[in-house]
């Protein structure tokens, strides 16, 4: 099932908010033992909704393009790239009501990791842009060592494209598996809050990690399509 959030946020005094984000995200229905199981088909009533309904199934070859990109890379490999890595064991303030890792606070953990390889790069202050292609391959349990590991894969001349992947498994034996992974969006800020060069500091472009034969370059993440989904 294909749902689009829709935040807005706004001064509690004056009582008006703004449109902030919106993002489509994707669950999967389970039963008691996790095993999938099948749902109502949904109807679109009218052209809106039909629309609306066009606009989630042409972004599925979209995340599937995402996480072919990021999938398909060496990891273990030794590179040159710039990346950062975060390792840290998964705490019980972290659960959700399943008791694994909640998805928001995985979420969290991505773009914090992203923002260190983003700003470590650019040296300047990161604001995120666009996340996509969140994939969520396994659970994460509490007290599990989790390890984020995030490449540099691309440069525009303000923006900065992360790939991200989260590894998590026992710290007694030490075997981590792929739980997550996605790509994410930096866009490089001066002191005054104005967009900067993303490069700012460095004479090459990112080029090091093996992907030449990927179309990074060509992935543009531009504003996002007008929703066809109605708001109040």
């Amino acid at each position: 099932m294909t749902i689009v959030v829709d935040v807005s946020s706004g001064n509690p005094r004056g009582g008006q908010v703004e449109h902030a984000f919106e993002c489509r995200m994707v669950f999967v229905a389970v039963d008691d033992e996790g095993r999938t199981v099948d749902v109502a088909q949904w109807d679109p009533p009218g052209a809106v909704l039909r629309a609306a309904q066009a606009e989630a199934r042409r972004r599925i070859d979209l995340r599937e393009r995402v996480k072919s990109l990021v999938a398909a890379q060496d990891w273990e490999g030794a590179t040159l790239a710039h990346g950062a890595t975060l390792r840290f064991l998964a705490a019980p303030t972290d659960v959700n009501w399943g008791g694994k890792v909640h998805g928001g606070i995985l979420m969290r953990w991505l773009d914090e990791t992203g923002y260190v390889c983003a700003s470590g790069w650019s040296q300047t202050h990161v604001v995120s842009r666009f996340s996509g292609g969140v994939s969520f391959l396994r659970p994460i349990r509490i007290g599990d060592v989790v390890e984020i590991q995030s490449r540099l894969v691309h440069t525009g001349r303000t923006s900065m494209h992360v790939a991200l992947r989260v590894l998590a498994g026992s710290p007694r034996t030490g075997e981590l598996a792929l739980a997550t992974q996605c790509t994410s969006v930096y866009v490089a800020l001066d002191a005054d809050g104005r967009r900067a060069r993303a490069h700012r500091g460095r004479r090459r472009r990112q080029s090091t990690w093996p992907l030449r034969s990927e179309p990074w370059s060509s992935w543009r993440c531009g504003p996002t399509p007008p929703s066809h989904t109605p708001r109040n």
